[in-house]
């Protein structure tokens, strides 16, 4: 789920990581040159900014808000019924956009609340993650719902779910999930899942389409944008291997969320509407796939994360073990297979 852009197609502008002093700039140089969708997140701690810079260009009569799809996204520490609806409202005061038109849950698993900007809370006892154990998604997801109901959301979905959690969330929701946005690139086509969702019309955005490169290569994985194949296509098409990457998604029926601190790359992301790769090119990119996974949650602080080809976050290696963990939870702590 996403408005198209002046060229007729979907893309997200991520709001991720966006240097303070250059958020109006980009946001405004952003709409000029079309997107109309920006994916925001409590998580991100800038959606104050990215207010300001909308509501600003809200008023020199850039956009309207009716033009704009503005996505944001509840914490693992409001995921306990008591804090989901003031976690929503606190983000639609602080982008000062009346309501929001797709509110996702960020990551299947809860963590206990100590503070709005703790995100990952670790027990000072045990040096592991203080989760939340008695919230499960599905509690979260009922709130959400009413969230809904009463216009706070017009829409809502989920982010960093697998096809079993998914498949335990439609098992009892009212509301379908309008939308799931994972990590998805080239190298990690999650095939499977996104054809679940064809299959359940749950819309699918992607989050690091383009591979992520400053992490990729700071992590050791190999860089998507240097693989001679993708260079390859982009000389043919004689556009950039960003715009080989994107167009890709989009033919595939994604909807990619790409962020820049760059003006010239924010450009060049959304700026080619000719493109239109041939069956055989989208053949050659789909052999690409290798499962590879940039963000496996490893930053999280007292998580302990085994890297496998479908990665799981082993509950019994973070928290103690007299806990009482049920089977809901274990799905909570493994978010990543798919």
């Amino acid at each position: 789920m996403s408005p198209v852009d002046r060229n007729g197609v979907k893309i997200g502008f991520g709001c991720f990581g966006i240097p303070e002093e250059s958020v109006y700039h980009l946001i405004r140089e952003a709409i000029n040159v079309g997107y109309r969708h920006f994916d925001c997140a409590a998580l991100y701690l800038n959606e104050d900014l990215i207010g300001k810079a909308l509501g600003k260009c809200i008023d020199e009569g850039l956009v309207s808000r009716d033009d704009l799809f503005i996505t944001s996204k509840l914490p693992m520490n409001g995921m306990s019924p008591k804090w989901v609806k003031y976690f929503l409202e606190k983000s639609i005061k602080n982008l000062d956009c009346g309501y929001l038109d797709l509110y996702l849950i960020h990551a299947p698993f809860a963590v206990k609340y100590i503070a709005d900007d703790q995100f990952y809370p670790v027990n000072p006892e045990t040096g592991k993650l203080d989760a939340d154990l008695n919230t499960d998604y599905k509690i979260t997801w009922k709130i959400l719902e009413q969230a809904c109901d009463e216009g706070l959301t017009r829409t809502i979905g989920v982010s960093n779910f697998n096809e079993n959690q998914l498949i335990d969330l439609l098992s009892s929701c009212r509301i379908k999930p309008s939308v799931l946005q994972n990590e998805t690139h080239c190298y990690l086509q999650q095939k499977a899942l996104r054809l679940f969702c064809h299959q359940n019309e749950i819309s699918y955005q992607s989050f690091a389409p383009l591979g992520s490169p400053k992490t990729a290569q700071e992590s050791g994985h190999n860089v998507l944008l240097s693989d001679p194949i993708v260079y390859q296509l982009a000389e043919k098409y004689r556009v950039t291997c960003s715009q080989i990457l994107i167009r890709w998604q989009q033919q595939m029926n994604m909807t990619p969320i790409v962020g820049s601190d760059n003006v010239k790359q924010v450009r060049e992301n959304i700026m080619f509407a000719d493109l239109t790769l041939s069956p055989e090119d989208l053949s050659t990119i789909d052999g690409l796939n290798r499962d590879e996974r940039i963000f496996y949650f490893d930053h999280i602080p007292g998580l302990t994360v085994t890297k496998l080809l479908d990665p799981v976050l082993f509950i019994h290696d973070n928290f103690d073990s007299h806990s009482q963990l049920n089977h809901s939870m274990v799905n909570h702590c493994q978010p990543l297979i798919n």
